[in-house]
């Protein structure tokens, strides 16, 4: 951990069927847990740009321009 941000990193040849490189990018939304607006801005900005969103029970999951998974969540994603 550094600050209030976690770097995971793991090795992909312990998980067959993994591929190699980033999995995926997560970002902890302030009172994502909270407010319900911040969802709902952030849906209708993503919904504005043609981005698909798959939720989860703590966060959304979505590919940004290059290809990367991106996950956006509170505290407990």
């Amino acid at each position: 951990m550094f600050g209030d941000s976690t770097l995971f990193l793991s090795d992909a040849s312990s998980r067959p069927g993994t591929k190699q490189g980033v999995d995926h990018i997560a970002y902890t939304l302030a009172d994502w847990d909270t407010d319900k607006n911040v969802r709902a801005g952030l849906r209708a900005e993503l919904d504005r740009r043609g981005i698909e969103v798959r939720e989860t029970t703590d966060s959304w999951l979505f590919d940004d321009p290059d290809g990367f998974v991106v996950q956006v969540g509170g505290k407990r994603q």
